[in-house]
């Protein structure tokens, strides 16, 4: 039997729209109550626009400020937010009900980052994240000058005032992370180098950051912690079934936290037992899809999986629903140790696991770094330091003094 839906009365221009919105809201993951509540917000505001005579397609920001502050004003003890109204103006705005949002007026140094974010999506074909981050470096190279034009500070721009960021910016950085922001503003350099805000490539005259290759061993996880970590008993209330099967990709297959992030409902081959993996560089493997790991996949998929329209293949647990992020996949791991009484660990070191296992069980070296998918063997080199057994019976005996 159909339960019947009493949604609220809703008067004014919007009022064709309530059933519509009311599914709307239920797609986004939102109980039915909280639709309905939704729906009750969407017939604040069409009262509102109905008593005030301001015509939808002329709505402006300033108009929705005033429509919250009389919401607080009046007596209604619902409250009305920023927050709880952006689903409303999402819906309305996709449906042309309401003009888009306006976009405010770009500085300089905003225009500048634009043109260079462009220009490594499109010329150098770089991930987004690792887009993200060249242009977070470049906004805080170029923050003091945020108010000047690009030409004016390039061409005043002296090395000088580039090693001294540099130096600044990566003082207490670790040598990994002072190299990476070491590549960002090699990358700003070259390409202002390009465009032809500076004549001299200024990335030229940067100094490496001193660091010794494979000075250190990995970060090794026991197997028994990750059989542990991977225990489903203590997981399967809340999103159990998706963290499960997230802690057993990271575990079984080696993916990366952004892999996991990248997967959707398409890349599961269930009939050939596969799993369609998009990698660093746009690369794209098919990995075999193992039992334990398809089962829980399959289980999150049957019974927990929120039926949206989202591709993504794992989503958020909570209403507005949308794809897991990087920091989410953290959050799952970091609560599975701290559930477990282990030490915190990183979705990485799981990664690291799998190949120190593998190493264990005396798999050779060049089939580890195609579990990885390592582009260049010598990331997997840096496994063989784990062997220490191995590496005794290789090492040289310490002369002795002479007496």
């Amino acid at each position: 039997m159909t339960r019947k839906i009493y949604l609220p009365r809703v008067s004014g221009p919007f009022r064709a729209y309530a059933r519509e919105y009311y599914d709307y809201a239920q797609a986004l993951g939102y109980t039915a109550q909280s639709a309905g509540w939704h729906v009750w917000v969407l017939a604040r505001l069409s009262q509102w626009l109905e008593s005030t005579g301001i015509a939808p397609q002329s709505l402006t920001e300033k108009d929705l400020e005033a429509f919250l502050a009389h919401h607080r004003a009046s007596k209604y003890r619902q409250p009305i937010g920023g927050r709880r109204l952006a689903p409303l103006l999402q819906y309305l705005r996709s449906q042309d009900l309401i003009p888009g949002a306006a976009s405010p007026a770009r500085s300089p140094l905003q225009a500048f980052l634009e043109r260079y974010q462009h220009f490594l999506h499109d010329r150098r074909g770089l991930a987004p994240r690792t887009i993200e981050e060249h242009v977070r470096t470049a906004h805080r190279f170029l923050a003091p000058w945020a108010h000047e034009e690009p030409s004016a500070v390039w061409a005043a721009l002296h090395v000088r005032d580039v090693t001294t960021f540099l130096l600044r910016d990566t003082a207490r950085l670790s040598p990994g992370a002072a190299k990476n922001v070491l590549q960002h503003l090699r990358s700003l350099l070259r390409f202002v180098h390009q465009v032809g805000y500076v004549a001299q490539d200024l990335a030229l005259t940067l100094p490496p950051v001193a660091s010794w290759h494979a000075t250190r061993l990995p970060p090794t996880v026991s197997t028994d912690e990750v059989e542990a970590l991977l225990a489903p008993e203590a997981d399967l209330a809340g999103p159990g079934r998706r963290n499960y099967a997230v802690l057993l990709l990271l575990a079984r297959l080696g993916l990366r936290a952004t892999e996991i992030c990248r997967l959707t409902l398409d890349d599961v081959d269930w009939r050939a037992g596969e799993l369609v993996v998009s990698g660093k560089s746009r690369r794209v493997d098919r990995l075999p899809l193992p039992t334990d790991v398809g089962t829980a996949l399959a289980a999150y998929l049957h019974d927990e999986r929120p039926p949206v329209r989202i591709r993504e293949l794992f989503l958020t647990g909570r209403a507005p629903i949308h794809g897991m992020s990087r920091g989410g996949v953290f959050h799952v791991v970091t609560t599975a140790c701290r559930r477990r009484g282990l030490p915190p660990l990183g979705p990485h070191r799981l990664r690291h696991a799998l190949a120190t296992t593998l190493l264990h069980h005396g798999v050779p070296l060049p089939t580890i770094g195609q579990v990885l998918r390592h582009r260049d063997l010598q990331s997997t080199a840096a496994y063989a330091k784990v062997d220490q057994a191995a590496l005794r019976t290789v090492a040289q005996a310490w002369p002795e003094g002479a007496s």
